[in-house]
């Protein structure tokens, strides 16, 4: 007797573990509502803001996991049709009340932003719903690389162009420092993982994808890397606006 197939869905390990830290009042208040000023948040903006110039207007893009709208602003400045996305319904919230309040980035040629409850492993949008994905600060959680993988079949599955993962490259100083701590006090790090480009590209390919550009932070020091990757099998979906422009990022290595 066969069993019908069901969403991979890890517990109780990192997603779920990710989802009960984030999904409350006080982690939506105590998160950023805008990039602050230190070198790694404007080269971390930076990243992003190359990957959103690649993309054509009016792409319909998602922003998951969206917090309280920290990209909404860049987005739409870009004249993107926005859809912020988070497993946390006080952070969209938050973000409905933030672009309420601000209506940030707003031009005449981008439409008001749409803020959903979503999970990552399983959005309920339909195959091919997004021109691309942006997915910022949500990889790092993750510790089993199965994990990974399903999340990124369920990006390639309803995105038909680009899509930007940032993870923690182990290859940075920071990193070093990081599992120098743990190491000294005998312990073992449960979140905010660094693990190498080697292993990433591996959870990508098994994911149907291919990396097709890197953007580091600040490479060798800090572990916050962004990869740009693309269905290996076009998707086919309704009214496709975009496709990243190759020479506009630079080559995966």
């Amino acid at each position: 007797m066969s069993k019908e197939a069901t969403p991979f869905r890890p517990a109780p390990t990192s997603y779920s573990e990710s989802l009960d830290r984030w999904t409350t009042p006080h982690a939506a208040s105590d998160y950023p509502s805008k990039y602050g000023q230190s070198l790694r948040d404007r080269r971390e903006l930076g990243c992003i803001r190359r990957f959103v110039e690649s993309l054509a207007p009016n792409s319909r893009i998602l922003d998951l996991p969206c917090g309280t709208g920290r990209l909404t602003p860049l987005l739409l400045s870009r004249g993107l049709q926005v859809v912020g996305a988070d497993g946390s319904e006080w952070m969209v919230n938050a973000a409905r009340e933030q672009q309420h309040a601000h209506g940030d980035g707003v031009s005449a040629h981008s439409a008001n932003p749409v803020f959903e409850v979503r999970e990552a492993l399983n959005t309920g949008y339909p195959k091919g719903a997004f021109d691309a994905i942006v997915c910022n600060r949500l990889f790092h959680h993750f510790r089993e690389p199965e994990t990974r993988t399903a999340v990124l079949k369920e990006f390639g599955r309803i995105c038909r162009g680009p899509i930007l993962v940032s993870f923690f490259n182990s290859f940075a100083l920071d990193a070093f420092r990081v599992r120098m701590k743990h190491w000294i006090r005998g312990k073992v790090a449960t979140d905010r993982i660094p693990i190498s480009l080697s292993t990433m590209r591996r959870d990508v390919g098994n994911a149907g994808m291919d990396v097709v550009a890197k953007l580091s932070v600040l490479w060798g020091l800090s572990p916050m890397c962004y990869l740009v990757l693309q269905n290996r099998v076009p998707v086919v979906g309704e009214g496709s606006q975009s496709q990243a422009r190759p020479s506009a990022l630079s080559k995966a290595s």
